[in-house]
C-alpha cells in the first residue's frame, strides 16, 4: 500500500454498544455492521458510507509513512462541508496511540490510533434525507502542524432497516497520499487530504454472520 514518499492508512470502523430488538422482546447487545453503496458520479464521491444517527463508532486507524519524530497531537471529527462553510458539528476526541512492534514493519513510521465517536445528538433531522449526502472528516494534527484529513461521504439513517443494509457490508477502508516530506520538519504540503476507498467484506463472511444471527435469534426465542 505504501510508497517511500507517501502516507498510507487502513481504517476499521465498528458500531459500538448497538442493540437490536429480537423476537422474544428482549434487548440483546449485538454488533450492527456498517454498509456502503456505490453512487457513481451522482455526488462528490463515488462511495457512500451508511451510518446511524444514534450510535457510538469505534475507529481504528493504522498509519504508515509518518516519521517517528512526529507525534499525533489532536484528533477532531467534523460533520458538513468545509469548503462551503457548512460544518455543523465539531468534536475533539480522546484517542489512544498503539505502538506497533511487528518485525515485518518499519517501526519508525508505522503507528495506530483508536477512538470512539458518538453520533447521538449531532445530526439535525433535516440532514436525514433520501437524496442527501453528508461528509464526515477526521482531522489529525501532527506535532509539526501538518494536518491530515480523512474524508468520508455519508448518508445517515435513523434505524438499521432494510434500506440501511442495502449495499455492501464494510470490511475496512484504505487510502494513500503522496508527500514530498513528512519528517520532523515542516512538510511542504501542510494539508494532506485522503479520500479512502471502502472495501467490502467477502461474501462468505457475510453469509456466515447472517447464519449465526439466525441461530442466536432461534435460541433466544426458545
Amino acid at each position: 500500500m505504501n510508497n517511500k514518499n507517501s502516507i498510507g492508512c487502513i481504517i476499521r470502523i465498528y458500531n459500538e454498544y448497538s442493540k437490536q430488538q429480537h423476537v422474544d422482546g428482549g434487548n440483546h447487545e449485538t454488533m450492527i455492521p456498517l454498509y456502503f453503496k456505490e453512487d457513481g458520479q451522482r455526488f462528490r464521491m463515488q462511495q457512500t458510507l451508511k451510518m446511524l444517527i444514534n450510535s457510538a463508532y469505534n475507529f481504528e486507524i493504522q498509519f504508515k509513512g509518518i516519521h517517528s519524530n512526529l507525534k499525533i497531537q489532536l484528533v477532531k471529527i467534523d460533520l458538513g462541508i468545509a469548503d462551503q462553510h457548512d460544518i455543523y458539528s465539531s468534536t475533539f476526541v480522546d484517542f489512544n496511540l498503539h505502538n506497533r512492534n511487528h518485525r515485518s514493519m518499519n517501526n519508525n513510521n508505522s503507528r495506530q490510533i483508536s477512538f470512539i465517536w458518538d453520533s447521538n445528538g449531532k445530526i439535525p433531522m433535516e440532514k436525514i434525507r433520501k437524496k442527501r449526502r453528508d461528509f464526515l472528516t477526521i482531522t489529525i494534527i501532527l506535532s509539526n502542524m501538518t494536518t491530515i484529513e480523512i474524508r468520508f461521504q455519508i448518508r445517515f439513517y435513523m434505524k438499521p432497516d432494510k434500506h440501511f443494509s442495502w449495499g455492501e457490508e464494510l470490511d475496512h477502508c484504505k487510502g494513500e497520499i503522496l508527500i514530498n516530506n513528512c519528517n520532523g520538519n515542516r512538510t511542504s504540503n501542510p494539508l494532506m487530504i485522503i479520500n479512502p476507498t471502502l472495501i467490502a467484506k467477502p461474501k462468505y463472511f457475510r453469509l456466515l454472520e447472517q447464519q449465526q444471527q439466525k441461530q442466536q435469534s432461534m435460541l433466544a426465542s426458545n
